[in-house]
């Protein structure tokens, strides 16, 4: 696995009012925070720096499998990759990233089976 080194380079007024008070990283969007998806999906904690180097990843793009894979296949073009750049995407995307995060937090996992003192009317 390839270290994963994200860039914070986007204005912080861009995602306004969200970074006013915390990194890009640290926005929730679904279940996990960027960073939290990051680090389920890498097995790693992410660098970050202030400034754009030659492989680092922009910190506003929202992590996939597919951007993982991309990743350890050293491809850097993440130019088609979705991004969040505006406050009102939180929301926008939440449905999905919902999904997309139970699935991930839940993979390879059990549920255990319903109690019998549980009912529905």
């Amino acid at each position: 696995m390839k270290p994963i080194v994200l860039n914070e380079t986007l204005p912080a007024d861009s995602l306004y009012p969200f970074t006013l008070t915390r990194s890009v990283l640290d926005i929730r969007i679904g279940i996990l925070t960027l960073r939290e998806k990051w680090e389920c999906l890498s097995g790693q904690k992410p660098s970050v720096q202030k400034l754009q180097g030659d492989k680092s990843i922009p910190a506003e793009i929202i992590p996939s499998p597919r951007i993982i894979e991309s990743i350890n296949k050293g491809d850097d073009d993440f130019s088609k990759e979705p991004r969040l750049e505006h406050p009102w995407q939180v929301f926008q995307l939440t449905d999905a990233a919902i999904r997309s995060d139970f699935a991930l937090l839940t993979k390879n996992k059990i549920s255990k089976k319903i109690s019998r003192t549980n009912q529905t009317v």
